[in-house]
């Protein structure tokens, strides 16, 4: 507006400085034009009227350059300003790329999520879901109840028929829903996810559609490592068989159980057991059924035992139990249950009946101890005693037995055992 108004007040000023001109030089001009005047009638030509035309049309063309000009600065000033726009929103993608790859969990990545795509969205309403297996979970844009995000029933639709559009038409980019435009979370050739905008095509622009296209496969990628990157761990904290613990893992709870004990006065007692004669399964049946029987186990454990009881695969058809706040006869009621539990599992596998037994050592964090590996080292040397002495038993080790117990703590004595009630509840 500025740079009009002062061209308007040029114009004004050179017109005045012409007129001042043509009064100050008004007769030397005079002469002039009697003298072209004279020329005209002399030679029969018309010079007057040639330069008025040459006057005119150096006036338009002017005016043309500078309508031309005035243009080209407001096309280049709107270039200006769009290149400001995509500059500012590629360092919005840059930032939402660099919080994304230090997301290891789907909190982080909501967040990175929450905190960048609004100013690529431009004002506009957003959604992000992410397919697990046969469900979908929402990162951004949907309510909350009690905490935990609620994919509304219509969004889960609308995302489905997002996949399912992409799924027929593979290196779709972009899907448009009513007054939804729908991108699609692609990695390694396969769905993974959708983010739908309130928008339609027209009013998103091909630059906008571009910029929320590339948004959406920097989260895709960001989404996927989420995912390995919690595949990885699983695979580190449970052992795919069994669905237990791994000794790795286990291990670290130990250390953390035992200065808890400690700290506490709390109980904690451990269970060592062993399948019995499972090579035998093995060879007589093959791994296969071997493997199902240690599923088996896996599975009866999950159902019976406490959810703050630690299950771990120790190794091969070897377990460890953690209970944490179950003393020493609590833990040999747990082992017994468990004994009898296992007696009676009969694993069927290709129309054959593989019989199921284990034998138990137990042992107890002690008063004072500082060494939480040496609680598996008696329970293990319990376990050692129980298969040395017949298999299919409970045995306390030795020196953790309390209030005179004898050492051998045979089945049939353990159901005088009461459980005490901080100790697992067991069916009987």
């Amino acid at each position: 507006m500025i740079s009009r108004s002062a061209g308007r007040y040029d114009a004004l000023l050179l017109a005045g400085l012409t007129c001042a001109l043509l009064v100050i030089f008004w007769q030397p001009i005079r002469v002039v034009l009697e003298a072209a005047r004279t020329f005209e009638n002399l030679h029969g030509l018309s010079l007057m009227p040639a330069l008025v035309i040459l006057t005119v049309v150096f006036l338009f063309q002017q005016q043309a350059k500078r309508q031309d000009a005035a243009t080209h600065a407001a096309t280049t000033a709107a270039e200006a300003a769009q290149a400001h726009a995509r500059a500012g929103e590629l360092e919005e993608l840059v930032n939402l790329g660099r919080s994304l790859s230090e997301a290891l969990d789907f909190d982080a990545l909501r967040e990175a999520a929450w905190q960048h795509m609004p100013a690529l969205l431009r004002g506009r309403s957003c959604w992000i879901l992410v397919r697990e297996a046969a469900r979908w979970r929402a990162v951004m844009g949907v309510t909350r109840i009690t905490g935990h995000p609620v994919v509304p029933a219509h969004l889960q639709d609308l995302a489905t028929e997002v996949v399912s559009r992409v799924d027929a038409e593979p290196g779709t980019t972009m899907v448009a829903v009513g007054r939804t435009v729908a991108f699609p979370m692609v990695a390694g050739g396969t769905t993974i996810g959708v983010v739908g905008v309130d928008a339609d095509i027209e009013s998103l622009g091909e630059p906008g559609s571009r910029m929320l296209a590339a948004s959406t496969a920097v989260l895709a990628i960001a989404v996927r490592n989420v995912q390995l990157f919690n595949e990885i761990r699983e695979s580190n904290v449970h052992d795919a068989l069994t669905g237990c613990f791994t000794r790795a893992y286990a291990r670290q709870v130990l250390d953390i159980e035992f200065k808890r004990a400690q700290r506490s006065g709390l109980p904690l007692s451990a269970i060592m057991f062993d399948l019995d004669h499972f090579k035998q399964i093995n060879d007589k049946h093959g791994h296969l059924a071997g493997d199902a029987v240690l599923a088996g186990v896996g599975r009866q454990l999950r159902e019976i035992l406490r959810g703050a009881d630690i299950k771990c695969r120790y190794g091969g058809e070897e377990f460890l139990l953690l209970l944490p706040d179950t003393p020493l006869a609590g833990a040999a009621r747990v082992a017994e249950s468990l004994r009898q539990d296992f007696a009676g599992m009969v694993v069927t596998w290709e129309s054959r009946r593989v019989p199921v037994n284990a034998s138990f050592g137990i042992s107890a964090v002690r008063s004072g101890e500082r060494d939480p590996q040496a609680v598996l080292a008696r329970a293990d040397s319990a376990l050692y005693r129980a298969k040395h002495e017949g298999r299919n038993c409970v045995r306390i080790h030795e020196n953790d037995s309390a209030g005179g117990e004898p050492p051998v703590l045979e089945a049939r004595r353990l159901q005088n055992i009461s459980l005490v009630a901080t100790g697992p509840q067991l069916p009987s």
